[in-house]
């Protein structure tokens, strides 16, 4: 059933491209605003968006932790892909904002190029610039980025205007003065400055700071990998105290079956400590004495019964690790999907800005926004599956 499912969405989606591209080639023709190139773009950033906004989730539901994770675990303990080092320190009602002032550009973009009025939408306009300002305060509302932008907003209702405000959204002014700014700043003061200086677009500076984020989802989550693990380690701790003194009140056997099967609980012991814990085994003591009597079987059932108990607890601590490396890779695939966002929108402007060329380009800009809001969703969908082990509970 599932498969059957799988198969009619792509089939819904072999033919949602070739009706992009219809339209694309019609609006080309037709010499009016390129709004299927642009719904396409629209349509992969809202997955992109939604993704986002999956990751936040995840991030406010895992607490901080505010100790070290020990340098021998079995993951990553900083996400780390080249190019994006770095942790933002932004809040969530920022980051937020930030999304949403993605979506907000997008449904404005295409309402007004669909020849909808811009006073239907102008509240969303001075709306979408309040946001901004919010997520970017060296941007400023009164001029710069925004005052060009809600401008030429206000006046797209042709092809060449619609053109003119997305590139105010996607290409850098020609007066840009970067300053150089210390690396020790904080990323949002990084973009805020590029953007004030008219060097990085606003929808491009919100992006950049979404991938930066990056780096604050893992390590919240290698947090709360963290705290699930030391519950795990005081659990498997309580109970081998509880086997050490147990065995204390027996001899440890010299030789035979007995002596084999005592050696064989240890061993599965130390098994489930590393799983547990890979520094346990330097703490780890043989059971028995030199005193009291010996070993029987019924005192070899009783601490065979006792580490059935402790396997659950190495179990639970590989699948935390797999899903915590698994969240890395994860991560690691939304850069790309954010970068992949950013150069679609790009490729959008620079189709628009020359009309003349465009049918040479209007089938592949369709192909890679479909692939991008496809691979967006497997994204998502990951971070789901990945989430319900790391968090420990089902989410929606």
């Amino acid at each position: 059933m599932a498969k059957t499912t799988e198969n009619r969405r792509f089939q819904a989606l072999q033919i949602g491209s070739g009706i992009v591209f219809a339209l694309l080639v019609v609006g080309a023709c037709a010499g009016t605003p390129p709004t299927a190139e642009f719904r396409t773009y629209s349509q992969a950033a809202e997955e992109v968006s939604r993704t986002t906004l999956r990751l936040l989730d995840d991030f406010e539901a895992a607490a901080p932790e505010r100790r070290t994770p020990n340098a021998s675990e079995a993951y990553p303990l900083v996400f780390r892909p080249a190019g994006f080092d770095r942790r933002s320190n932004g809040d969530v009602r920022t980051r937020r904002n930030a999304v949403e002032a993605i979506r907000t550009y997008n449904t404005t973009m295409l309402f007004l190029a669909e020849g909808g009025s811009y006073e239907a939408v102008k509240g969303q306009v001075e709306s979408l610039a309040g946001t901004i300002s919010g997520v970017f305060p060296g941007a400023g509302v009164a001029g710069g980025w925004l005052g060009t932008l809600a401008a030429e907003l206000e006046k797209a209702r042709s092809a060449q205007e619609f053109r003119d405000a997305l590139r105010a959204a996607t290409v850098p002014g020609q007066d840009c003065e970067a300053k150089e700014t210390s690396r020790a700043d904080p990323t949002e003061t990084l973009v805020s400055a590029a953007i004030a200086a008219a060097c990085l677009p606003v929808i491009d500076g919100i992006y950049e700071i979404l991938k930066q984020d990056a780096g604050s989802f893992y390590a919240r989550q290698v947090g709360l990998v963290s705290r699930r693990t030391n519950r795990l380690r005081d659990q498997f701790g309580a109970a081998y105290t509880q086997m050490i003194d147990f065995g204390q009140n027996f001899r440890r056997p010299a030789n035979g079956t007995d002596l084999t099967r005592l050696i064989q609980i240890e061993a599965s012991i130390r098994t489930i400590a590393v799983a547990v814990n890979p520094l346990a085994d330097a703490i780890l003591v043989p059971l028995g004495s030199n005193t009291g009597r010996p070993f029987d079987g019924a005192a070899l059932a009783t601490l065979e019964q006792q580490v059935a108990l402790l396997e659950p607890l190495a179990e639970s601590r590989r699948r935390l690790v797999d899903a915590l490396n698994g969240y890395y890779a994860a991560l690691g695939d939304y850069v790309v999907l954010i970068a992949r966002a950013q150069a679609h929108l790009k490729a959008v402007e620079t189709a628009a800005a020359r009309p003349t060329d465009n049918l040479a380009r209007l089938g592949e800009i369709a192909r890679i926004g479909v692939e991008l809001q496809n691979d967006a969703i497997g994204s998502r969908r990951a971070f789901e599956r990945l989430s319900v082990v790391l968090l420990g509970t089902r989410r929606s």
